[in-house]
């Protein structure tokens, strides 16, 4: 309903114009999804931009869909997401079947190419990319990298169904990509801001509330029985649609569908303030450094209790990401037998004191005051309480070196559990 309502008047009061020219073109070939969404981003970035399309009318699959159900693409809605991209200056070529010349003359006209003009099948899917082979390539298959979709051609990026059948919804998103590989080899800053900042704070008290509340949706309206045809039904009213996007739950905040499916409320979550710490490696000469840098971006972080959880795999079938949370989870024990039979995790064995194991082997993470104080048979070190920063090194028992990432992620997690029941009794 809600998407049928921004579909009808998504485009009152929006007047969008194209980016400052950049002086750059890009030839996309395919009309579909994918290729329009890579259309209207380079084009508000400021690209000039052909499309190519071998049949008479563009939109692709989702053109496809509607008009053999019979259904009228402008009443649809997507003959205005055309005439909103065409208008930003895109210019639209149909019936134009790319030919091996015509791209070789579009690689020798444009500064890059977009190849989104769907595939024939399921393609072929490597472990260091996915490969496209449309017939107009001279080389044939061609292998594509799936973050930046930059493929081993230079400059010619490849997206959407030439990857392999996908969603309506991951062609677009290849399109966008796309459009930001482009700009970012182009060594530009983006001059497209689609949306407002994202001002939301997560609050977990408030979102148990919301999860526990039914709130029924609006009633769909229905037309007659001689009028349900063409995508005719009536649209939600702006104070409708709006009171139906109250409803929503905000789950690309706080998810915790792992928190909700545990039939033994082995998942937990925690409120915590997004941060990024250092995961520091010591060496026996005195020297530390940082191999890698970890970021909590979420405020709400969830953590396993091996004590309850008999590994059931429930909230692996409802994990939206497909992760495992009972496993991937950070595993904090209630109880030293636990920790003990498990063999790795983390335990507030008492006030100030948590208990750390890696590998069957144990640590102590004391909070000294000022400063964290880690100690186990290889090394014993202070944290700095605000940075993590590891001081005062002693290794031992001729330990050259020592990678800190459990250690950091016990201080972090030691905020969190500090005073809150069940952890601290």
């Amino acid at each position: 309903a809600i998407k049928r309502f921004l579909a009808q008047n998504g485009n009152r009061g929006i007047q969008l114009t194209p980016g400052t020219s950049n002086g750059k073109k890009v030839a996309v070939i395919g009309a579909g999804p994918s290729g329009l969404s890579a259309a209207f981003y380079l084009a508000l970035e400021g690209f000039a931009v052909d499309i190519y399309e071998a049949k008479d009318v563009a939109g692709g699959r989702a053109a496809n869909a509607l008009s053999s159900a019979g259904l009228d693409l402008e009443k649809a809605g997507l003959k205005k997401d055309i005439d909103r991209i065409l208008a930003l200056g895109v210019q639209l070529h149909t019936g134009v079947r790319v030919s091996r010349k015509q791209f070789a003359d579009l690689r020798e006209s444009h500064d890059f190419i977009y190849i989104a003009c769907g595939g024939s099948g399921e393609s072929e899917r490597t472990a260091q990319g996915m490969i496209a082979h449309p017939d107009f390539v001279p080389e044939g298959a061609i292998e594509v990298d799936v973050k930046t979709l930059q493929s081993t051609l230079p400059c010619v990026l490849a997206g959407g169904d030439v990857l392999g059948k996908s969603s309506l919804d991951t062609a677009i998103g290849h399109g966008r990509r796309a459009a930001e590989s482009i700009v970012s080899a182009c060594g530009f800053s983006s001059q497209v801001a689609i949306a407002p900042p994202d001002e939301r704070k997560p609050d977990l008290q408030k979102w148990y509330s919301q999860n526990g509340t039914r709130i029924d949706g609006a009633s769909l309206k229905i037309s007659g029985v001689g009028k349900r045809v063409n995508s005719d039904g009536p649209t939600l009213s702006k104070e409708e649609a709006m009171a139906e996007a109250a409803r929503c739950l905000q789950c690309d905040l706080i998810c915790n569908i792992c928190v909700t499916v545990c039939p033994n409320r082995a998942n937990v979550a925690l409120q915590a303030d997004p941060m990024t710490y250092p995961v520091q490696t010591v060496r026996a000469d005195g020297s530390i450094k940082t191999s890698e840098r970890i970021a909590l971006t979420q405020a709400c972080q969830v953590i396993n209790i091996p004590d309850f959880c008999n590994q059931c795999g429930n909230c692996k079938t409802f994990c939206p990401t497909s992760s495992a949370p009972y496993f991937a989870k950070s595993h904090v024990h209630l109880s030293a037998a636990s920790l003990e039979a498990h063999g790795e995790g983390f335990f507030m064995a008492e006030k100030g004191v948590m208990q750390i194991m890696a590998g069957g082997k144990r640590g102590t993470l004391t909070d000294n005051g000022e400063t964290f104080v880690y100690e186990d048979a290889e090394v014993r070190l202070r944290l700095a309480k605000d940075s993590l920063k590891a001081s005062d090194i002693e290794l031992r028992q001729a330990v050259k070196k020592k990678k800190l990432r459990r250690v950091a992620e016990g201080a972090v997690l030691f905020g969190l559990l500090e005073n809150r029941y069940p952890f601290c009794k």
